[in-house]
Protein backbone atom coordinates (compact mmCIF):
# COMPACT_ATOMS: atom_id res chain seq x y z
CA UNK A 1 0.00 0.00 0.00
CA UNK A 2 1.35 3.41 -0.95
CA UNK A 3 0.12 6.31 1.13
CA UNK A 4 1.38 9.78 0.24
CA UNK A 5 0.87 12.16 3.18
CA UNK A 6 -0.15 15.75 2.48
CA UNK A 7 -0.96 17.09 5.94
CA UNK A 8 -1.36 20.62 7.28
CA UNK A 9 0.81 20.48 10.40
CA UNK A 10 -1.20 23.27 12.03
CA UNK A 11 -4.13 20.84 12.17
CA UNK A 12 -2.42 17.49 12.76
CA UNK A 13 1.03 16.13 13.41
CA UNK A 14 2.81 14.69 10.44
CA UNK A 15 3.34 10.96 10.78
CA UNK A 16 6.88 9.80 10.09
CA UNK A 17 7.78 8.41 6.69
CA UNK A 18 7.88 4.63 6.87
CA UNK A 19 8.19 1.32 5.08
CA UNK A 20 6.48 -1.45 7.04
CA UNK A 21 5.69 -5.09 6.36
CA UNK A 22 2.16 -5.88 7.53
CA UNK A 23 2.25 -9.55 8.34
CA UNK A 24 -1.53 -9.96 8.76
CA UNK A 25 -2.23 -8.54 5.31
CA UNK A 26 0.94 -9.97 3.77
CA UNK A 27 1.57 -6.49 2.38
CA UNK A 28 4.11 -3.71 2.48
CA UNK A 29 2.99 -0.23 3.49
CA UNK A 30 4.99 2.80 2.36
CA UNK A 31 4.12 6.30 3.53
CA UNK A 32 6.11 9.32 2.36
CA UNK A 33 5.23 12.95 3.01
CA UNK A 34 4.68 15.71 0.51
CA UNK A 35 5.29 19.21 1.87
CA UNK A 36 1.88 20.76 2.58
CA UNK A 37 2.80 24.40 1.89
CA UNK A 38 4.37 23.46 -1.43
CA UNK A 39 1.32 21.34 -2.30
CA UNK A 40 -1.06 24.14 -1.39
CA UNK A 41 0.66 26.63 -3.69
CA UNK A 42 1.19 24.20 -6.57
CA UNK A 43 -0.66 24.05 -9.87
CA UNK A 44 -2.59 20.91 -10.77
CA UNK A 45 0.28 19.90 -13.05
CA UNK A 46 2.82 20.31 -10.23
CA UNK A 47 0.60 18.39 -7.80
CA UNK A 48 0.38 15.54 -10.29
CA UNK A 49 4.17 15.56 -10.70
CA UNK A 50 4.66 15.54 -6.91
CA UNK A 51 2.30 12.61 -6.51
CA UNK A 52 4.00 10.75 -9.36
CA UNK A 53 7.45 11.25 -7.81
CA UNK A 54 6.15 10.21 -4.39
CA UNK A 55 4.61 7.00 -5.72
CA UNK A 56 7.70 6.19 -7.78
CA UNK A 57 9.99 6.73 -4.78
CA UNK A 58 7.66 4.66 -2.61
CA UNK A 59 7.90 1.73 -5.03
CA UNK A 60 11.69 2.02 -5.04
CA UNK A 61 11.72 1.86 -1.22
CA UNK A 62 9.96 -1.53 -1.06
CA UNK A 63 12.64 -4.08 -0.12
CA UNK A 64 13.80 -6.54 -2.79
CA UNK A 65 12.55 -9.51 -0.76
CA UNK A 66 8.94 -8.28 -1.20
CA UNK A 67 9.05 -7.30 -4.85
CA UNK A 68 11.58 -8.52 -7.38
CA UNK A 69 13.13 -6.51 -10.17
CA UNK A 70 10.59 -7.65 -12.77
CA UNK A 71 7.63 -6.85 -10.50
CA UNK A 72 9.05 -3.47 -9.53
CA UNK A 73 9.73 -2.62 -13.18
CA UNK A 74 6.17 -3.62 -14.14
CA UNK A 75 4.72 -1.42 -11.37
CA UNK A 76 6.94 1.52 -12.33
CA UNK A 77 5.82 1.17 -15.96
CA UNK A 78 2.16 1.21 -14.90
CA UNK A 79 2.74 4.35 -12.82
CA UNK A 80 4.60 5.98 -15.71
CA UNK A 81 1.78 5.18 -18.16
CA UNK A 82 -0.92 6.50 -15.83
CA UNK A 83 1.11 9.65 -15.19
CA UNK A 84 1.47 10.27 -18.93
CA UNK A 85 -2.30 9.82 -19.47
CA UNK A 86 -3.17 12.15 -16.61
CA UNK A 87 -0.67 14.75 -17.86
CA UNK A 88 -2.29 14.75 -21.28
CA UNK A 89 -5.73 15.26 -19.69
CA UNK A 90 -4.47 18.31 -17.81
CA UNK A 91 -3.28 19.96 -21.02
CA UNK A 92 -6.59 19.48 -22.89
Amino acid sequence: MISPHVIDQTISTLPPDHVTFKRKENAVSVALSIDYSTWLLSSEKSKLASMYENIKLSLLKVPQKYVGDAGREALLNIVENVYAKLQSRLTH
